[in-house]
């Protein structure tokens, strides 16, 4: 984190229970959770009287003693805060070198089958191999990119499968492709319509109600397990 003085320094800290901060905002998404920080610090700063202190403004004898006695939980919670702050700030910049906005777009794409406006689409092997050839790119997140082509494209060709290998450099892997089967992944495709894996095939079925309840583009598609609950919470399921 920085200090008052603008220098980065090493802090430890314990993300569990009985920091309140965490409690809140550790399921939350990213965007969510920044927002959620920087809304509360704002709140924080402006009624805590040992802020008031702390930004050097004059205050009166009887706010001043309030003040002193606020302040070790005021330091405390301003470490707090900025805990989370670095950790969001952090969070975003790996978001940025690794590429995850290419990426998740791409792969919401091809979970989905449709785009974030509900137009269907198929995704091109042209722009799955650009994706792949992005410098930098992680090995795992190439694998996924292809494994995720491999369960949601359908009449991809062993010469498409092996070209997606050569730009992705995934050939040491080639044992985990091939094993996709064993989650019911079938490689050997008669048809397009044997072609799409059970595995994303309800997210498309569910996209006309999933499209008014999302509220980022890149969080689209939603496991089977979370629409099934939903269904559950909400009588929606079959007798």
């Amino acid at each position: 984190v920085q200090n008052k003085q603008g220098e980065e320094i090493d802090e430890e800290a314990a993300l569990n229970e009985n920091d309140s901060r965490w409690v809140i905002l550790r399921h939350m998404h990213i965007a969510d959770a920044s927002q959620r920080i920087h809304d509360d610090l704002k709140a924080f700063t402006q009624d805590n009287r040992a802020a008031d202190v702390a930004r050097g403004e004059e205050v009166d004898l009887s706010s001043l003693a309030d003040a002193l006695r606020a302040m070790p939980q005021y330091k405390d919670l301003m470490r707090k805060y900025s805990l989370h702050v670095d950790l969001t700030k952090k969070c975003m910049a790996k978001y940025d070198t690794n590429h995850l906005e290419a990426l998740s777009t791409l792969e919401q794409n091809m979970a989905c089958g449709e785009d974030s406006d509900g137009k269907t689409i198929k995704t091109s092997l042209a722009s799955i191999s650009e994706a792949l050839r992005i410098p930098g790119l992680r090995m795992e997140d190439r694998l996924r990119l292809v494994m995720l082509a491999l369960i949601t494209q359908e009449g991809i060709k062993e010469a498409d499968v092996e070209k997606l290998i050569a730009d992705g450099a995934l050939n040491q892997h080639r044992e985990a492709l091939a094993n996709l089967p064993c989650l019911n992944v079938p490689l050997d495709r008669p048809s397009a319509a044997a072609a799409r894996s059970s595995f994303f095939s309800f997210a498309k079925s569910r996209s006309k109600r999933r499209s008014t309840d999302v509220s980022y583009e890149l969080a689209r598609y939603r496991p089977r397990i979370q629409e099934v609950m939903t269904d559950a919470i909400e009588g929606r399921l079959d007798p």
